[in-house]
């Protein structure tokens, strides 16, 4: 079990999604953390970081404070955080997003996709994306994190050669992890090519990775 998502971290996402959709506004980073802290809900907050912890990195708290907040307009019940309605509300609110042709939303999925691969990253100590996207693991990790919406299939998209690099995985990680992905990818492509941002992103993949793991 990995211990890299902290009540803190739980708290600051569940606030941006909450101020962004009630408000439109992206907030500033939180400084008076000791006043939070001490807060009679604040055990919510280390419930749900340890539920992330559990989950394998499987979830994305980002997204899934997002969920909730879009479900709610902003104003997410403390109640509902970490129980069974809020996964649910999380997953679907995933197979949507997974499912869109909006441009500006999948924009938003990549810029996410490849913050939540960083942050990960981060955690783990990995120094590079080859490390990160061959890893040893029977499962590999990116094949979690995609199937279970931590990261989309626009991301994994942008990914050079992406194509056959899961066509080599085994039958049955295939078809666990990234089942009909090689079969939509042209119709992802398709989507991605009418983004300017996009394209340079696909085009500049390995540069931009490097130049993110040099900061």
């Amino acid at each position: 079990m990995s211990n890299n998502v902290s009540a803190r971290n739980a708290y600051a996402e569940f606030h941006r999604a909450s101020m962004i959709i009630s408000k439109n506004v992206i907030p500033r980073s939180i400084q008076n953390w000791d006043k939070i802290e001490n807060r009679e809900t604040w055990h919510i907050f280390e419930k749900i970081a340890d539920i992330a912890n559990s989950s394998c990195d499987q979830i994305s708290l980002r997204q899934y404070f997002m969920a909730l907040a879009k479900v709610f307009n902003g104003n997410i019940p403390l109640s509902i955080i970490g129980n069974l309605k809020s996964m649910k509300i999380y997953r679907e609110y995933v197979d949507l997003v997974d499912s869109t042709t909006d441009l500006d939303i999948v924009e938003t999925c990549v810029d996410t996709s490849i913050k939540f691969v960083m942050t990960y990253c981060k955690s783990k100590n990995i120094t590079n994306f080859d490390e990160y996207l061959y890893d040893s693991n029977i499962v590999p990790i990116i094949g979690k994190h995609f199937s279970s919406g931590a990261i989309s299939k626009y991301f994994l998209s942008m990914i050079p050669n992406i194509r056959f690099i899961v066509s080599e995985y085994p039958n049955d990680i295939r078809n666990e992890y990234f089942k009909t992905f090689n079969a939509e990818l042209p119709g992802i492509h398709m989507i991605c090519n009418k983004s300017k941002k996009l394209r340079k992103i696909r085009d500049n993949f390995d540069k931009m990775m490097i130049a993110l793991f040099d900061k």
